[in-house]
């Protein structure tokens, strides 16, 4: 039996991308489907012990360890240690970084790339992000052996704006993990909280200017107002590129006489 791997995850507990917070635990909770033998010991890089219990009480891996982030720089200090190296003494094993890695790891991670948004919504960037977003792909593709990415997508994306690198891309769909759904007494009882209908529609998306709220609710002004459906939104309303961007979706919702068929309820 070929000897276990061991992965290590940089993670941080950050409520302000909860996306990225969502991908690392349903991540793991897919390595936790795998047999025994098959599983990895994973390792979580990070300065948050919060962060490691959250990942532990979430995805079942009660065996997580974690290192703090000053520990690995040491080791990354030693620079381009290829996949399966064998560790000095007192060094970390890992085998292979997910996701991101520190300054010096390069050469043993899969560096993730969650999209181009800055390429497709440029509008949304001032001229100095899209200059550091774009010196960091660049970065990123040309010290990392192999870069993971989510969708076909975002792929095509990537060969598109950065021809030349493609060869080295993977595509690791998101893995979803449907939460169990509460009792009927309880459903009522969350949507007596939220004073919401038994039948609704739903809009998971942060209110971010780039998820265009303001398209579902120009089409709920084209139905018949006894026939539009209510419509809930949820989603965290601080948008660091446009503060005022969640009040300005409620306004645009009175200035087309549709307020009274949405409800925000905040993440």
């Amino acid at each position: 039996m070929p000897p276990r791997l061991t992965v290590a995850i940089p993670f941080e507990y950050q409520e302000k991308w909860v996306g990225g917070v969502y991908y690392v635990r349903n991540l793991l909770k897919g390595l936790a489907l795998l047999p025994d033998g098959a599983r990895p010991s994973v390792i979580v890089i990070g300065d948050d012990a919060a962060g490691l219990d959250y990942l532990r009480r979430e995805t079942g891996l009660g065996d997580l360890r974690r290192v703090a982030s000053a520990a690995i720089r040491k080791v990354a200090a030693r620079s381009n240690i290829p996949f399966r190296y064998r560790p000095a003494p007192g060094d970390i094993p890992i085998d292979v970084l997910l996701v991101g890695s520190p300054m010096g790891f390069e050469a043993r991670a899969v560096q993730w790339i969650p999209d181009f948004q800055e390429e497709r919504l440029p509008q949304f960037f001032s001229a100095a992000e899209l200059k550091a977003r774009r010196q960091r792909n660049r970065k990123w593709l040309t010290l990392h052996r192999h870069i993971m990415v989510s969708s076909q997508d975002v792929r095509s994306d990537l060969e598109r704006f950065y021809p030349g690198f493609d060869g080295r891309v993977h595509i690791l769909n998101f893995a979803s993990f449907p939460e169990v759904y509460p009792a009927p007494p309880e459903i009522a009882a969350l949507r007596q909280k939220y004073a919401l209908p038994e039948r609704y529609f739903i809009c998971n998306n942060q209110l971010w200017q780039h998820k265009n709220h303001a398209t579902i609710l120009r089409a709920l002004r084209e139905i018949p107002s006894d026939k539009a459906p209510p419509v809930v939104f949820t989603g965290k309303e601080h948008d660091y590129r446009d503060r005022g961007y969640a009040a300005s979706v409620r306004t645009l919702a009175v200035e087309l006489g549709v307020a009274d068929h949405v409800h925000f309820l905040g993440f």
